[in-house]
């Protein structure tokens, strides 16, 4: 994920700059450490523009050039579907790369802060529109993003305690650390959609934002910053989530057609857990796989196997239980409404997935998917 303002060509908003000018520092906090990775294409929102106060639709999507393997030092991040949960003063962690006060040079090292959610804090700025941004900062100053790390991750805790959630990109604001000027963060859950659509993969966190409160730095007394920099993490846990996202997919395979009753089109729908090429440790991972039939888009509650999960379908949604036929592979044949024959197997209907881990303790849901016939 980056800001979109960091990839466009500021002579020409409509042009995204060449994948080979970006290079990904992995596995590091120093600059001068870590893998180099190289971009392989990169996808700006559309409908970015900038006004006298105020970057909007400020969002780009960034390929690597080759697989990044999850370990200690390398996880991914998981993307806020539903921020409801951040309230007024909710803690909110910053990082980058950038400078350390206006006009300074940048900072070698990854640099972090947690600072409060802000949401009537940003007057300043004109155009400010909270349907895509967030404001966040310390309400007496001191402590904010600054000029160098804009694209850098603004997250909270997971209710999971796992990996945290990212509900906002560093965009903009006015010098660093001014006084009742709080910083601008794209809003992730604005765009949950338009991402997962360029990747074709799911990336939105199966957990709810669940963040801490009065963890702030705002203060420069240490004892006035009771949980550190940022809320404490399970690591191994996170990577456990990082991987099941990554590895579980789901299928269409051609439709099958049977006399038998109800006569007409099945849909066959597969789901599959991939091999860990990983260093993590998948093997406490069994559960079971529920699929799901319904209209693409938009998110629906449901509850699967005694868990709760956000689904990536809307309207009513049908929900049949996986049949296993190997370690890790479910499948099951959807068979179409009497009346209407064939309907199973056209765009219709959507069709996604969901696991569930024998513990109840990990769910992943895949991206919808659908036949193309009509």
């Amino acid at each position: 994920m980056h800001a979109g303002h960091c990839v466009i060509d500021e002579t020409d908003y409509s042009v995204t700059r060449p994948a080979s000018r970006f290079v990904v520092l992995v596995g590091s906090h120093v600059t001068l450490r870590g893998e180099r990775v190289g971009v392989e294409q990169i996808w700006s929102n559309p409908n970015f523009f900038v006004t006298d106060s105020s970057l909007n639709n400020d969002v780009a999507l960034l390929k690597l050039a080759q697989p990044v393997t999850i370990a200690d030092n390398v996880m991914p991040i998981k993307l806020a579907y539903d921020d409801a949960p951040l309230v007024e003063l909710s803690d909110i962690t910053i990082s980058g790369f950038g400078r350390v006060g206006f006009a300074q040079n940048l900072s070698d090292v990854m640099l972090a802060a947690t600072v409060d959610y802000l949401p009537n804090g940003c007057g300043n700025f004109s155009s400010f529109d909270p349907k895509t941004m967030i404001c966040a900062g310390c309400k007496g100053g001191g402590i904010s993003a600054c000029g160098g790390d804009s694209g850098g991750p603004a997250t909270a805790q997971s209710l999971s305690k796992g990996c945290p959630i990212l509900v906002g990109i560093t965009s903009f604001g006015i010098r660093c650390g001014v006084s009742d000027v709080p910083g601008v963060y794209t809003r992730i859950t604005a765009f949950i959609d338009w991402i997962e659509g360029q990747a074709g993969r799911s990336f939105r966190s199966q957990y709810p934002v669940a963040p801490t409160m009065n963890c702030e730095t705002c203060s420069a007394v240490p004892s006035r910053v009771p949980c550190g920099t940022a809320a404490p993490m399970d690591i191994k846990r996170c990577q456990l989530e990082a991987w099941l996202a990554f590895a579980f997919n789901i299928t269409l395979h051609p439709c099958v057609r049977t006399k038998a009753y109800p006569p007409g089109a099945q849909a066959h729908v597969e789901a599959f857990l991939k091999p860990s090429s990983s260093l993590v440790n998948t093997s406490a991972l069994s559960g079971n796989t529920y699929f799901l039939q319904g209209n693409k888009g938009g998110g629906t509650w449901l509850t699967l196997g005694g868990v709760g999960v956000m689904v990536p379908l809307r309207g009513k949604v049908n929900v049949r239980a996986g049949t296993e036929v190997t370690n890790g592979q479910w499948t099951t044949l959807w068979p179409s409404e009497e009346q209407f024959p064939e309907r199973a197997c056209t765009a219709f209907h959507s069709y996604a997935a969901v696991f569930v881990s024998k513990d109840k303790q990990f769910v992943q849901a895949s991206l919808s998917v659908a036949y193309s016939a009509r």
